[in-house]
């Protein structure tokens, strides 16, 4: 059921699906935060880096990701 426009709502969320199934939980992104280079980093760092090695322990994985500005952003791809 589609929701009327009125009631509809935005909620900016992030996560990450492995080849093989596995999903992370989704991580909201707290109202009035702005994705940037610098905000991307810190949810990888703080978030998702965590839950990959807590997936896939020390098995060797490829992380891939678009070509959003923030993805190729040097301080995100150092």
């Amino acid at each position: 059921k589609r929701l009327p426009d009125a009631e509809a709502a935005i909620c900016d969320c992030l996560g990450v699906v492995a080849s093989n199934g596995k999903k992370s939980p989704l991580l909201r992104i707290p109202d009035g935060v702005k994705i940037n280079k610098i905000v991307y980093l810190d949810f990888l760092k703080t978030k998702v880096f965590p839950w990959i090695q807590e997936e896939f322990g020390g098995v060797p994985v490829c992380f891939q990701q678009d070509g959003a500005p923030n993805h190729t952003a040097k301080i995100v791809q150092d």
